[in-house]
């Protein structure tokens, strides 16, 4: 069966998964565009409206992309 959850938010619930267990801590480097591309199966395009709508949301650093 296909999954019918969007992709950006499936990569917005891996995201607070990661944070809820303590995967990506505070001051800590998170996957880049790319490797969420390559981890879902998307554009950069979606990864890049993702990173960019929910930025004060997840507080990332765009450029750093660094957990604050």
């Amino acid at each position: 069966m296909e999954n019918k959850i969007p992709i950006y938010r499936q990569i917005e619930q891996y995201i607070m998964n990661n944070i809820e267990d303590g995967i990506y801590a505070e001051g800590m480097m998170i996957p880049s565009e790319e490797d969420f591309c390559e981890k879902f199966h998307t554009s950069r395009m979606t990864v890049r409206n993702l990173t960019y709508c929910k930025q004060k949301v997840f507080c990332i650093r765009k450029k750093e992309r660094e957990l604050l």
